[in-house]
């Protein structure tokens, strides 16, 4: 009996074919008011950290070094810190 195995992968799509989180004017009068340009921009930097063989999962999880996230958000670290505490205290990142 010959049968033929076919393996299929799940293609990576292109990060130009990825989507950030549904934003509504919700997030704008609101979350950019509360949180500020700043931690809010960061937050949506760290989103395009995402894994993309995961992608869309919504429980992605990035392991990063404090000062690489510094350099990402071209700030010192104790910026970076006060960013992540932000968005920590906020509910938009866990950190484990």
């Amino acid at each position: 009996m010959d049968k033929e195995m076919i393996f299929k992968i799940k293609p990576n799509k292109p990060r130009r074919e990825l989507s950030l989180p549904a934003l509504v004017f919700h997030h704008a009068d609101h979350w950019m008011k509360v949180l500020g340009l700043e931690v809010f921009s960061a937050w949506l930097m760290i989103y395009t950290w995402c894994d993309r063989q995961k992608y869309p999962e919504d429980n992605m999880s990035h392991h990063k070094d404090i000062k690489e996230v510094a350099t990402a958000f071209k700030c010192g670290v104790n910026k970076a810190q006060e960013i992540i505490k932000k968005l920590y205290e906020y509910g938009l990142v866990d950190i484990v």
